[in-house]
């Protein structure tokens, strides 16, 4: 599980080392679309809506992962990275993430882009000054709210991104 801070992409963004306890340990959301996700899956703001009718708006200040299934296949690397041809998430749903004024978004496969259209989802968050998590295991055994995380990256000094510890307290 990792990090990438706003300066992995934005030049002049913050850095590991400048995110803050505040934005580090949040309460977490976590919205399941491992149902319909295959290779090909964008989570679409249908997701979020979806989630919302349910259990009401994402708080502020809140992580959000998004649990696609891709995790169970960490274990073959060739499967997991398939050619960057794994669950992602649309830059709309970034964008109403951002309206929900979220500390991060984090998901269970390598990354949030695939890196196909760019790394617009990338450019959205980070250009927000928000964080990403890529590689989130064990996403599918936390509920869908209730859940307080500590995001624990290896703070070194002006690193774009970092090796992370999730903690979930349920």
């Amino acid at each position: 599980t990792h990090m990438d801070s706003p300066a992995h992409v934005i030049p002049g963004g913050r850095t590991i080392d400048k995110l803050t306890l505040e934005e580090l340990v949040v309460n977490c959301i976590v919205i399941d679309v491992s149902q319909e996700a295959n290779e090909n899956y964008f989570v679409m703001p249908s997701a979020i809506e979806k989630f919302e009718k349910e259990y009401g708006k994402i708080p502020d200040n809140s992580l959000v992962i998004f649990y696609t299934g891709w995790s169970k296949h960490w274990e073959t690397p060739k499967k997991y990275h398939n050619s960057f041809a794994f669950p992602s998430v649309d830059v709309s749903t970034a964008e109403i993430l951002l309206q929900r004024k979220i500390a991060g978004l984090g998901i269970d496969t390598f990354s949030c882009d695939t890196g196909k259209n760019g790394f617009p989802v990338h450019r959205a968050i980070l250009g927000a000054d928000k964080y990403l998590i890529e590689n989130v295991a064990n996403a599918k055994l936390l509920p869908a709210t209730g859940t307080k995380v500590l995001v624990l990256p290896i703070k070194i000094k002006d690193a774009t991104e970092a090796p992370i510890r999730l903690i979930a307290l349920t």
